[in-house]
Order: structure tokens, then C-alpha cells, then sequence
């Protein structure tokens, strides 16, 4: 075979690479005159700037589609579109609270390991272990492989951790008031009462769904933690919290004026004094007399639809539905909106204890000081009332050893 072994003795002749031009080739020029659309976005980079379509600039479309832009040009016919601003998120006021010593209960179970009965020596129970860890919903979070939550979220090295971070890994399935399927949240009542009516009604909502009807009886352990901040608050306005913004039972701070109508926000007017810089209308005083603010321009002010209600501050009031008993669609939907705004929690009534009050905390970083209290017995019956007894916690005796944290 020859030393000369070119790319033509081994493919054939190479044929030169013709370069077409548009107007040789239709469908070439088809696509670099290709018309714009003036209103469509994805292709007009006076609506969006980030985008950078392939057009000729020289077609006579895209010029006549530069000049609509100008103003006075006569060939004018496409408005500059405004930005779209979202709608500001309505959220429930805000309470700077101290709560202390409130009471979550826990079903006992989970304070031991249900794996420990079925291991036979203390290597086979490491190996056990093992195969639970690897579909532990909260040992996933911590390893950061779990959605809804992340590892930073959560917290270490701090007592009860274990506990304050399962319960935001796991959630209920369904999720709860205020929480979701994928991220779960720190329930707690402000009263003992509260948490016990709340686990009374939600173990007897279970033996129903599944037709239980014999008696039981549940151990259950008080975990108290403490929480201090700022959270979003759904309880009634009182005297002993005066506080609460939006409250419209708040005494006002001036009065009424004359021919203000109740129920809409007092007018916001500057008298044409101050505008000026006239500095006796600044003190308070003009041509000797008493500068009454309220007075200026009242009807004008009340026919402005920027004093509208509309722009009121939020109340407790307005998030009612949310406390509804048998449904948590809207509260849910005001959890992701806390969440999106970066709330620490949400204080709200309880829908099973009249006068009782419950904390959803959405931080596991908030939830403070929780230690391991007293043990609690529920005894079910399916005819008669329920009782939630203290009940004495079962002291091991000195040479058991300790059973294993459970995972």
C-alpha cells in the first residue's frame, strides 16, 4: 500500500463545504426573517431583557418593532409592559412571647428500641441497627439526604436532640394543623391540659378509623421545652396582652375625628403648611390657633381608596378559618406561607380544649430546654370517658443494664 495514504484514497474525492446562503436556501430564510411577535416575551428582548433571539436586525419587522417602542413615533403600538410585583403575604400579627415548661407527650415505646427484643447478642443488635438506619427518616435529615428539611436545620450535641429533631423528620402522612407530609413541627400545649386533650382526641380519631372497641391503656412521656421570640400569634387580643398589632380591640391612640366613619383607617393628610415648610404648622400652630390634624381635608381623605381596609393591618380575626376543627386545607396553606416568610413558629387556640393554647414551632434551633418529665398513662375505654393518669416510672433494677437508645 502506498506511503501517500490520504483521506481522499480512503473515503473518495473530498467534495468541498458549500456555504448557502439565506436566499439559496428557503427554510434558512425562513429562520433568519423569521417575524417577531411585539407581545410575546420569550421573544422580544424589550419585554425580556435576558433573553437574546437570533433575527436579522436589518428586517423590516424588527425595525418597525424598535420604532413602536419610541414614544411619538407614528408607527407607535405597543405599551412598555410594567414589572410584575407580587402581592405582599398577609400574615397573622406577631407576639414577643416567653413560654415556659410547655408539654409535649410522647408514646413511651419510643424511648427504647423495639429492636433490642430481637437480637441475640449485642453484635447482631449492631447489624440490626444497621438496616434500620438506612431507612430512618431522621438519620437521613442529619446525613442531609432527606427533602423538607435540611441538616443545617436541624440540631447536635445538645440534650434530647434525638427527640427535637424526629419531630420535625417525622411527620405525620398526612400532616398535621400546621405542617406538612415532608416537614413536620414541635406540637406542644402551653397547658399539661391542652397536650392531654390533644393526644385524646387524635389516639381516639385512630381506634376509630380502625374500628377498635376494646379498652387500652398508653404510656406516655412529658417532654417540656421552653421557647422565647417572636411568633406569629392567632390568639384573641386580652388586656394582659395589649401588645398584639392589628388588635381592634386596642384603645385608640387619638380620636375619631369629626365625620370619620368607623371601621376605616383615619386619614393620612399633610396640610399644605407643612408641605410648604411653614414652621408654625410644624409646632402645631397657624395664624395663632391650634393646628387640628384630623381636620384637614377629612373627606378627602375618606374618598382616597388607599384608606381602605384593604390596607389595614392583619388581625387574628382574619385567620379564623384556620382553626377550624375538622379541616387543616387552610392552615396549611398559612404554614407554607410562615415558612416562606421565614416565621419561627405560630401560637395558636386549641380546637379540643376550650381556653387552651397550643405552640407549632417551625425551627428545631427555637426549641429550647427540653428535658424528659413525668410518665402518663392513658386508659381508653369505648364506652366510657378516657383518663390520662400519672403513672410511677418503673425503676430497673441495679445489675440490668441500660437498654440502647432507640434510633
Amino acid at each position: 500500500m502506498p506511503e501517500d495514504d490520504s483521506q481522499e484514497s480512503r473515503k473518495g474525492p473530498v467534495r468541498p463545504r458549500s456555504r448557502s446562503r439565506a436566499g439559496d436556501n428557503p427554510k434558512a430564510a425562513a429562520k433568519t426573517h423569521r417575524p417577531v411577535n411585539p407581545v410575546d416575551p420569550r421573544r422580544n428582548p424589550a419585554l425580556n431583557p435576558g433573553i437574546n433571539p437570533r433575527v436579522n436586525p436589518r428586517a423590516p419587522e424588527t425595525i418597525s418593532l424598535h420604532a413602536s417602542l419610541e414614544p411619538g413615533h407614528k408607527g407607535a403600538r405597543l405599551a412598555p409592559v410594567p414589572a410584575f410585583v407580587p402581592e405582599p403575604l398577609r400574615l397573622p400579627p406577631v407576639s414577643e412571647v416567653r413560654l415556659l415548661h410547655t408539654s409535649r407527650l410522647l408514646p413511651a415505646k419510643y424511648s427504647q428500641s423495639v429492636l433490642t427484643r430481637i437480637a441475640d447478642d449485642d453484635a447482631d443488635l449492631q447489624q440490626i441497627f444497621a438496616l434500620d438506619h438506612a431507612t430512618n427518616d431522621r438519620l437521613l435529615a442529619e446525613g442531609n439526604l432527606r427533602l423538607g428539611i435540611t441538616a443545617r436545620e436541624l440540631v447536635f450535641d445538645a440534650p434530647c436532640s434525638r427527640i427535637i429533631n424526629a419531630a420535625f423528620t417525622h411527620p405525620h402522612p398526612q400532616g398535621a394543623r400546621f405542617s406538612m407530609p415532608y416537614r413536620g413541627a414541635w406540637y406542644a400545649g402551653v397547658e399539661l391540659a391542652t397536650a392531654k386533650a390533644e393526644v385524646l382526641f387524635h389516639r381516639a380519631v385512630q381506634f376509630a378509623e380502625i374500628g377498635w372497641q376494646q379498652p387500652e391503656e398508653l404510656d406516655y412521656d412529658q417532654y417540656t421545652a421552653d421557647f422565647c421570640g417572636s411568633f406569629h400569634d392567632l390568639r384573641p387580643p386580652t388586656p394582659a396582652r395589649p401588645g398584639l398589632p392589628g388588635s381592634s380591640q386596642l384603645p385608640p391612640v387619638l380620636p375619631l375625628p369629626p365625620g370619620a366613619e368607623p371601621g376605616r383607617r383615619p386619614p393620612l393628610v399633610i396640610a399644605t403648611g407643612i408641605a410648604s415648610g411653614d414652621r408654625r404648622a410644624r409646632s402645631g400652630r397657624q395664624d395663632g390657633a391650634e393646628l387640628d390634624f384630623w381636620d384637614l381635608n377629612i373627606q378627602a381623605a375618606q374618598e382616597d381608596p388607599r384608606n381602605s381596609l384593604e390596607d389595614a393591618p392583619p388581625t387574628a380575626a382574619e385567620f379564623a378559618h384556620c382553626l377550624a376543627p375538622d379541616s387543616y386545607i387552610a392552615s396549611q396553606q398559612l404554614a407554607i406561607d410562615l415558612l416562606e416568610a421565614g416565621s419561627p413558629g405560630i401560637i395558636y387556640p386549641s380546637a379540643r380544649r376550650p381556653g387552651g393554647n397550643c405552640i407549632a414551632c417551625f425551627r428545631p434551633s427555637l426549641v429550647a430546654n427540653v428535658r424528659k418529665r413525668d410518665l402518663y398513662r392513658l386508659r381508653w375505654y369505648p364506652d366510657r370517658a378516657a383518663t390520662f393518669v400519672r403513672s410511677p416510672r418503673a425503676v430497673p433494677p441495679p445489675d440490668t443494664p441500660a437498654p440502647s437508645p432507640a434510633s
